[in-house]
């Protein structure tokens, strides 16, 4: 027999949008999944903020002696 019957979808951890329910479950990472996500994405904008500055100072470079 089906535990859920005669609750409504709220109450079993849903939320009704555009006529669609959505799941309010959280995802299933675990802690050290989330910090490994949060290193990598730290590690990624450090390269990227490398490269700009890079590009930043070949400008200046060029501009100064034309």
């Amino acid at each position: 027999m089906n535990r859920f019957t005669g609750l409504t979808p709220s109450q079993q951890g849903y939320k009704v949008k555009d006529g669609r329910l959505m799941n309010l479950a959280p995802d299933g990472r675990t802690g050290i999944a989330q910090a490994a996500n949060m290193r990598r994405s730290i590690r990624n904008a450090n390269k990227i903020n490398q490269i700009t500055e890079g590009i930043v100072a070949a400008e200046r470079r060029k501009n100064m002696f034309p």
